[in-house]
């Protein structure tokens, strides 16, 4: 593999994760504390668990949104795929921030909504490109749909 081929997969990669770190910073103690004080489903994961699959997510993520961007940037069908993409990463970040530092559970609710349905769009649009990337998002977008479920039920508990 050329160091260019390289580098832009660590940037794709990078991006992902940076999405993910911005996400995590959003959390405090006092976030944490207010969301142990919620009443949870029965289902809700371990904390443990979530930050471990959210590195995996972004990782995977980032390799995909690399495939896209190999086929050719020059390409309109490539550059509006990688910007819906990227447009779903924002929906992403802003996820955490309204749960946890805003503390608003129908807001991240709606958030979340529209993160499942931009992933979906933009497994749609990478499949045109390269169905192996496409491919490669479907585990984070299973786990999407968890998380409306899980964030629906924390708003309907609470």
């Amino acid at each position: 593999m050329k160091i260019k081929k390289i580098l832009q997969l660590v940037a794709a990669i990078l991006l992902c994760q940076s999405i993910g770190l911005v996400a995590a910073s959003s959390i405090t103690a006092e976030s944490l504390e207010w969301y142990a004080s919620l009443t949870l489903p029965f289902f809700n994961p371990p904390g443990w668990l979530s930050g471990n699959i959210w590195l995996i997510f972004y990782t995977l993520m980032g390799i995909s949104l690399y495939m896209i961007w190999q086929k050719g940037v020059e390409k309109k069908k490539v550059q509006f795929a990688i910007a819906f993409f990227i447009t779903h990463l924002l929906f992403n970040g802003i996820w955490a921030i309204t749960f946890f530092s805003m503390q608003e559970i129908f807001l991240a609710l709606t958030d979340a909504i529209i993160m499942l349905i931009t992933i979906i769009l933009s497994i749609a649009l990478f499949a045109k490109i390269d169905k192996r990337a496409a491919n490669l998002l479907i585990p984070y977008s299973i786990w999407i749909v968890f998380s409306v479920i899980l964030n629906f039920s924390i708003w309907i508990l609470n």
